[in-house]
């Protein structure tokens, strides 16, 4: 994950139950949250194709932003805008979807074998990560990246043998 200089943003709404000429509605299918910089004056929009949610989180540049929603039925049919919400904000927001950069192990690392007890974890070495093994952030488990499994160092005498060999990415 990269750390960017962003704002979450979270928007909630009250989900329309009625058209606008006070019928049931009954075919709603989705939103689009419209924004922008400046009032009534939006560039940038979000669609959200499930009419269950009534909350999104955004993650954008830290600022300014001007929002207004409009809901959509089955046909495509979009309603006007909602009123306009401002918000300013500063802050830290996370990009997940950004895609890290292999890490090169800067010191070695030692590989557990984790067993579930009922009340605890138990952490048993079984091997070592040799310093400047590449270590992918990207696959994880438990927030632990990826290692090769060839690469490990068993301990003289360990069975167990995981597949999957994870260490900390942090270089």
């Amino acid at each position: 994950m990269n750390i960017l200089l962003a704002a979450v943003i979270t928007l909630t709404w009250v989900a329309p139950t009625e058209n606008i000429d006070g019928t049931e509605l009954t075919d709603l299918d989705g939103y689009v949250i419209y924004w922008g910089t400046s009032q009534r004056n939006y560039d940038s929009s979000h669609t959200i194709n499930d009419e269950t949610l009534t909350s999104h989180d955004m993650c954008l540049a830290a600022g300014t932003y001007y929002f207004a929603m409009t809901a959509f039925d089955a046909d495509g049919n979009e309603s006007a805008y909602s009123n306009e919400v401002l918000k300013t904000e500063d802050g830290i927001c996370v990009d997940e979807t950004a895609p890290l950069p292999p890490v090169i192990l800067q010191q070695e690392e030692t590989v557990f074998h984790v067993i579930k007890q009922p009340d605890r974890f138990v952490l048993l070495p079984i091997g070592t990560v040799p310093a400047g093994t590449v270590c992918d952030p990207n696959q994880s488990v438990n927030g632990h990246g990826v290692v090769p499994a060839d690469a490990v160092i068993w301990s003289p005498g360990s069975t167990a043998r995981p597949v999957v060999v994870v260490a900390e990415c942090n270089g």
